[in-house]
């Protein structure tokens, strides 16, 4: 459950991230280059290398959730709400 929690909070993560980047990138394409530069440039979204991400965030959010989920699952219940 949390391991499940885990990678979908990064999947979240990693899609407001990938949307707020294309919009700063936009931003900074249209109209800062062209304001400072004079020229144009082409706005292009790596496809291939967002897809490539998500199964290695997923990965790597299971991984680093699942140490803590596994040491608080062996706990006793006393214990664990004596480290509250």
């Amino acid at each position: 459950m949390v391991v499940l929690e885990a990678a979908a909070i990064s999947v979240m993560g990693f899609l407001a991230g990938t949307a707020l980047g294309m919009m700063n990138a936009y931003f900074l394409v249209k109209t800062a280059v062209k304001a400072v530069a004079g020229f144009d440039l082409a706005l292009t979204f790596p496809t291939t290398m967002a897809l490539a991400a998500v199964p290695i965030i997923i990965v790597i959010a299971a991984i680093s959730a699942w140490l803590p989920a596994w040491k608080a699952a062996r706990l006793q219940v006393t214990e664990a709400i004596g480290y509250e």
